[in-house]
């Protein structure tokens, strides 16, 4: 229809309506698009898998505007394979420290004879391994502790002391409890290590004809997460005292809070520091993660803190000398969902190949590292001189993405989380021992987040405390590669016997101080008896 011929009055009027339906439809348009990305990533979150690899067949953007840089496109020139050493396939073999018991399967002696006459020869033979289990056994240990008087005199020859005299009980984990320190440790590795509720624990008791209370197995846990707070306030310090920290939270159930409903989120947060060749990890139960928290947590830390992209922390450490790192994995989650909710995006997939190329720099020269071909104080120098050019073509690519890319769109909000956390991502190169990312938190604290589907809550808050102080052993034992459960019962075993700061240092769960190894054996610390 041609409106041209109408009165202008009438023109004007249906062009007024026609803007504000194309402006409607345009809003309804960007709507649809939200929502179907939104159910798009649901239903991937839901039904798909939680890896975040990216499959191979992948073809990365290309883009041809000369002035903005470009994606790296993932070509097959581009692909460079390692020279490597294939794997034999079949079963590994059994660990040589296991012992091993020898049955000889032979011929009856009838058959040692040949049709000749003559004997037969023993030329060689065949071996094979077979693993048995036994099942957990338990015994009970019989104090008996005699008592001495004298008949004579009925003690009075003898004034300064008892009359009647017995020898005092070895110190104990639990004074007056029936537990043991292997048993304590036990309950605790299934606890924290293998996320057994006491509940299941007290059922596999049962089949063995013991009958101890969930409530009981609390107790003492309690009892003697207590009686090693000084081995846990000893990591603390050191965790203090480290160049880096890497800082993550959770949330968690905790029954009991004053001032608080039972269903009410509570939160764990975990630091791991030390230097690399003796990781420390704790965990801090506070009942909420706000920036207040997060300042006591740092308080007398002088160093640089990777977190994620939390707001709570530049508000924690904003008039203090800590510096903040970001956390490129967290980024590339936002890229790497906008790709599941629309696999056609080219913003997305950009992000990705970017990212993918740091990583991909970051790999490359740890690598040279560990295989000696690039000294660890040339590496810092090395990564920025790489890093460093990508880092601003990436910057420059994500600012022209921004004005093009639909700001509420899955992909919108990844660019500008990026250009939002650029300054605290960009830093990871002005220190070797930093990575690109917070994954050393991440990874440290998914034990407890797999326990927490187990156990769901903690019963009160002293326990949530208590559970901090195991998980916070535990972690920090297996980072340093021990053995927890061997590392648990030694640490009981002595901590009562336990008075100076040094004996305290003798138990804290690192190699050089227990002289372990990864093994079935260990060696007891001297000097505490």
């Amino acid at each position: 229809m041609n409106i041209e011929c109408l009165d202008e009055p009438i023109r004007d009027y249906i062009l007024t309506v026609k803007a504000e339906a194309d402006a409607k439809i345009s809003t309804l348009e960007k709507q649809i698009a939200f929502l179907t990305e939104q159910i798009s990533l649901m239903r991937y979150k839901r039904f798909g898998t939680s890896s975040e690899a990216l499959p191979h067949e992948m073809s990365l953007p290309f883009f041809e505007n000369e002035n903005v840089p470009v994606a790296p496109a993932a070509t097959e020139d581009s692909i460079k394979v390692p020279a490597h050493e294939r794997k034999k396939p079949g079963r590994k073999p059994l660990d040589p420290r296991l012992p091993r018991v020898t049955t000889v399967i032979d011929i009856p002696e009838s058959e040692k004879l040949c049709g000749c006459g003559a004997h037969l020869v023993k030329i060689g033979e065949e071996r094979c391994e077979k693993l048995h289990h036994i099942i957990e056994k338990y015994f009970v240990e019989v104090f008996v502790r005699p008592y001495w008087a004298c008949k004579k005199c009925e003690g009075s020859g003898d004034e300064g002391k008892s009359p009647v005299r017995v020898a005092p009980m070895p110190p104990m984990i639990i004074p007056k409890g029936m537990a043991t320190p292997d048993l304590i440790s036990s309950i605790v590795v299934n606890k924290i290590c293998d996320h057994i509720p006491f509940y299941r624990q007290e059922q596999r008791l049962s089949r063995h004809g013991i009958s101890i209370s969930r409530t009981d197995m609390a107790n003492w846990t309690i009892q003697a997460a207590q009686a090693v707070v000084r081995v846990f306030d000893l990591l603390q310090s050191r965790v203090k005292r480290s160049i880096i920290i890497n800082m993550d939270e959770t949330s968690m159930t905790v029954m009991g809070e004053e001032g608080k409903a039972n269903a009410a989120k509570s939160y764990m947060w975990l630091m791991r520091g030390g230097p690399p060749d003796a990781p420390v990890i704790t965990y801090h139960y506070r009942p909420s993660h706000g920036a207040r928290e997060a300042r006591e947590l740092l308080e007398g830390f002088h160093g640089i803190l990777q977190t994620d992209g939390l707001e709570v922390y530049p508000a924690a450490i904003a008039g203090t000398d800590i510096r903040h790192v970001g956390c490129w994995a967290h980024t590339r989650r936002y890229f790497f969902d906008a790709s599941k909710a629309n696999p056609q995006s080219e913003t997305a997939r950009g992000g990705l190949a970017w990212i993918g190329k740091l990583y991909s720099i970051e790999r490359s020269l740890r690598k040279k590292i560990e295989d000696g071909v690039l000294r660890r104080d040339a590496f810092k120098t090395e990564r920025e001189k790489l890093v460093h050019p990508i880092l601003d073509d990436f910057k420059k690519w994500l600012l022209a993405e921004a004005e093009k890319v639909l700001p509420s769109s899955l992909a919108g909000k990844a660019v500008s989380y990026t250009l939002g956390q650029w300054e605290k991502l960009a830093r990871y190169v002005d220190h070797a021992d930093l990575t690109p990312d917070n994954n050393a938190a991440e990874n440290a604290i998914r034990p407890f987040v797999l326990g927490r589907k187990n156990w769901m809550i903690c019963g009160s808050p002293e326990g949530a405390r208590c559970t901090c102080i195991l998980y916070s052993l535990a972690e920090t034992a297996k980072a340093n590669g021990l053995n927890v459960y061997s590392y648990f019962a030694t640490l009981f075993h002595f901590a009562p016997l336990a008075k100076t700061n040094k004996d305290w240092e003798r138990l804290l769960p690192f190699k050089n101080a227990f002289n372990l190894k990864e093994g079935y054996t260990f060696t007891l610390p001297l000097g505490l008896v």
